[in-house]
């Protein structure tokens, strides 16, 4: 998967596993090492007091209802997937209140899990 956007702070955890990792055991798949899980990434920025939890995943993954964050919008509101659509080597994720989205299947997304 590729790059991601990123918050200054953060740690890694697996919650069926409970078990806390390195950014580079779970980057290249931010999945759990031992359980194939979504790691949650518990995020934080103190300049603008945010503290969020995320997954990542592949664009290939996200489902209509999720939350997710646009590249360098993580300290705002996510939006919610309304709609996920093959656009050949593209997908158009729509977003309430943003429009079409496009990325490539592979592209690293960011969702809301919660806040903390």
């Amino acid at each position: 998967m590729g790059g991601v956007n990123r918050l200054r702070n953060e740690r890694f955890k697996c919650e069926k596993c409970d078990k806390a990792f390195r950014d580079d055991e779970v980057r290249n798949s931010w999945r759990c090492p031992i359980c194939g899980e979504y790691i949650l990434i518990y995020a934080e920025d103190e300049e603008t007091n945010t503290n969020i939890v995320l997954i990542r995943k592949p664009a290939s993954e996200v489902e209509v209802r999720d939350l997710i964050y646009l590249p360098g919008s993580l300290t705002k509101e996510p939006y919610q997937v309304v709609s996920v659509n093959d656009l050949g080597a593209k997908l158009g994720i729509g977003l309430k209140g943003y429009g079409r989205y496009k990325v490539t299947p592979d592209d690293t997304v960011n969702c809301r899990y919660g806040a903390w």
